[in-house]
């Protein structure tokens, strides 16, 4: 029987944003509407432990980039603080499709809906919502991997963009966070090891002379007209 790899899904650092000293607002504001924001502000998340707002600049950072803190987000995104990506904001899964190049095509793909979590994990709670990318993990269209934001599996929510770690290929790891853009976390001789995404299971690895090696539990991803296609790891 051929091997198959344990999956090692990501969990990430418990991090919270820096806290960051801003002036006093002349308005209160309204998280995802921007009402009570003079135009060309937006109404960001300033203080996830006492859920405080406020006005301030639209931030340069557009969704799937990297971001510590909700001030770096651009209008009609917020910072997943749990994984330090800009994501948009959404009322419901409607509010998700997006369009996705994993180098050889472009495709619509569905993401969820969910709560925004904290650093600590937990839901901040007061409505805030946020779209996950369901990305190509290959590629980590659309995530940013310039900054290294990569994409991985975010337990029972399908693919989502989140910051990668500094861990290549072949090197140790504790879960998919550990590893780069490109990389995911396996169980090797029972040790976690960075391994490169792979979609053509039991076939040759590019570059490679090994094998693409599935998971215990088959994970697969829609590719567009390609439909559900069985992904795995390449042997480092």
């Amino acid at each position: 029987m051929r091997a198959r790899y344990l999956l090692l899904l990501g969990f990430g650092p418990a991090i919270a944003a820096a806290a960051c000293a801003y002036p006093e607002f002349e308005y209160e504001c309204r998280f995802g509407t921007d009402e009570g924001c003079a135009y060309g502000l937006r109404c960001a998340l300033l203080d996830a432990t006492s859920m405080s707002f406020g006005c301030v600049e639209a931030g340069p950072k557009q969704a799937w980039q990297r971001c510590s803190s909700d001030a770096d987000c651009a209008t009609g995104t917020l910072c997943d603080l749990r994984y330090l990506a800009c994501k948009p904001v959404c009322s419901s899964a409607t509010d998700c499709r997006f369009t996705v190049n994993d180098g050889a095509a472009s495709y619509e793909v569905q993401g969820e809906c969910i709560d925004a979590l904290g650093g600590n994990g937990k839901p901040l709670g007061s409505g805030l919502k946020h779209c996950t990318a369901s990305c190509e993990p290959k590629s980590a269209s659309p995530c940013d991997k310039g900054s290294n934001v990569k994409c991985f599996l975010r337990q029972n929510l399908g693919f989502d963009c989140g910051l990668g770690g500094l861990s290549g290929l072949g090197q140790g790891c504790g879960d998919a966070l550990d590893c780069g853009v490109g990389l995911v976390c396996v169980k090797v001789n029972g040790a976690g090891v960075c391994a490169a995404w792979c979609d053509n299971v039991n076939g040759t690895c590019q570059g490679t002379n090994g094998v693409c090696v599935g998971f215990s539990s088959p994970l697969s991803y829609t590719k567009g007209a390609s439909g559900n296609v069985q992904y795995g790891a390449c042997a480092p």
